[in-house]
């Protein structure tokens, strides 16, 4: 998806908000940190955290490093904050996110987007 609308010639930040055990960045074979918990602790950050991708148009914001704190920044103003950011910036921003029955994350970073695709596995 994220490829398509950057084929398209917008500008997209794909975000992987799998945060306890992201892979995203291996798909673009990019480094794992700075990422999502460096931005969420230091918003004045997010811009060297975002790495463009192989793919022009493209731009990809990893996971980092998981750790307790970040999370916590899940509930607060920070993830509105970093959303804002994030919507400054791109045209579209696509959040790859953890399995939604496991853990809270994807719950609590649902409420700041404005459509929720769900890959199902029966």
């Amino acid at each position: 998806l994220a490829a398509s609308l950057a084929a398209a010639g917008t500008r997209v930040a794909i975000v992987d908000f799998d945060l306890r055990r992201p892979a995203l960045h291996r798909v673009f074979n990019l480094p794992l940190e700075p990422g999502v918990f460096d931005a969420l602790q230091h918003p004045e950050e997010l811009a060297g955290a975002i790495q463009p991708t192989q793919i022009p148009n493209l731009y990809f914001l990893p996971a980092g490093r998981c750790r307790t704190r970040g999370l916590a920044g899940l509930g607060g103003d920070d993830l509105r904050e970093l959303f804002a950011a994030l919507r400054a910036e791109f045209d579209f921003v696509v959040v790859d996110a953890s399995p939604i029955l496991p853990v809270i994350d994807t719950c609590l970073v649902a409420q700041h987007v404005d459509t929720v695709v769900l890959s199902v596995l029966s």
